[in-house]
Parts: C-alpha cells; structure tokens; sequence
C-alpha cells in the first residue's frame, strides 16, 4: 500500500469540527502546515533503508564525514 497526500476535504472536515474554518486566514495558515507536515511525513515513510534527506543536517553532516574519512584511508 502506497501512502497518498491527505485529502483537502479531510482537512476541511478536522478544521470544521475543531472550530478552525470559520476563521479563512487561520484556516489558510493550518491547510499549509497540515500540507507541510504531510508532505515531510510521506518523503520520509518513501525513504530507501539507508537514504538520508538532504534537509536532515546532522544526517548530511554525519555521510560527509563518513566519506571523508574513507578517502583519508585510502
């Protein structure tokens, strides 16, 4: 099963229910996060064991001392 974006009608539905959506600006402002967040979250879940994210930098900070110290080896 392959992971898919959330709905906009979901996050319409949540924001209803919680008190959000009348207010359109605070709904603009949380359909972006929410967007964010979902987003991240699938970049993640679809990540090859092994991979990094090239937004993690202790990730990115760790591979590339890794590399340099296997050239220093060499």
């Amino acid at each position: 099963m392959s992971l898919g974006r959330i709905p906009f009608t979901a996050i319409a539905k949540y924001a209803e229910c919680y008190g959000i959506l009348p207010d359109i600006d605070a709904f603009d402002r949380f359909r972006v996060i929410i967007r964010a967040m979902d987003s991240e979250f699938i970049a993640v879940s679809n990540m090859k064991p092994g991979e990094i994210s090239a937004q993690d930098p202790d990730a990115v900070k760790s591979l590339l001392k890794r590399a340099a110290e296997g050239k220093q080896g060499t």
